[in-house]
């Protein structure tokens, strides 16, 4: 089975969709997976493991009908049997659109008018976390399939891979005893893709514990 993911940006957005990556893997282990993403994004999801391929798209496309066409052909080369837009952007919908598949997903009650790109739809308030709201889409696309759930109680804490090798921090020459500051964020525009701030002292301290 073979599933189209896009979720183009942004940076924490992103990051809060991978455990739906995961969820479908442990459901579906022979999955191919592929995932349209913003090119500002895409080293996140670089020699992911579990990414077949990966469509790095640029808003500059838009403005240049070749290029945009071009990206157009490279995508329909691919045949899917899911496409799931978990942007819910008029431009994902654009693409939902061209993507090959029988079965569009997304949800209902998206803040921009892209919900008629989908052949399934699912109304998910905006109200409980975007990391809970993005595994109950794909949880809803799943059963669609007939698929039994197993992991109903899934956990996201340890299902997050990064290319660490490719951020600044990792460097072979960085001195172990020498100090180095971490800046931590604790905020989102939303209260729903916030992290609680329990979690963010839990996380310090287990740091701080292996120092």
């Amino acid at each position: 089975m073979k599933f189209l993911i896009i979720k183009l940006s942004a940076l924490g957005d992103v990051v809060q969709t991978l455990p739906s990556l995961y969820f479908i893997k442990k459901e579906i282990p022979y999955a191919k997976i592929h995932w349209i993403i913003d090119e500002r994004n895409a080293l996140l999801l670089k020699n992911h493991p579990l990414i077949e391929k990966v469509f790095v798209f640029s808003n500059k496309f838009f403005k240049n009908i070749f290029n945009f066409w071009q990206f157009i052909k490279g995508l329909r080369r691919e045949e899917y049997d899911v496409v799931i837009d978990y942007q819910g952007l008029f431009k994902s919908g654009i693409l939902t659109f061209f993507a090959k598949s029988s079965l569009k997903a997304g949800f209902a009650n998206s803040k921009e008018p892209c919900f008629f790109f989908y052949s399934y739809r699912e109304k998910i308030p905006y109200t409980i976390h975007s990391v809970k709201r993005y595994l109950l889409l794909t949880s809803k696309v799943l059963k669609f399939l007939g698929k039994d759930l197993k992991h109903n109680d899934f956990k996201i804490s340890e299902e997050i891979f990064l290319p660490f090798e490719d951020y600044p921090l990792h460097n072979e020459k960085h001195n172990e005893k020498e100090d180095f500051i971490i800046s931590i964020i604790p905020e989102a525009r939303w209260l729903s893709k916030m992290w609680p701030l329990l979690f963010w002292e839990e996380l310090i301290d287990c740091y701080l514990s292996k120092k």
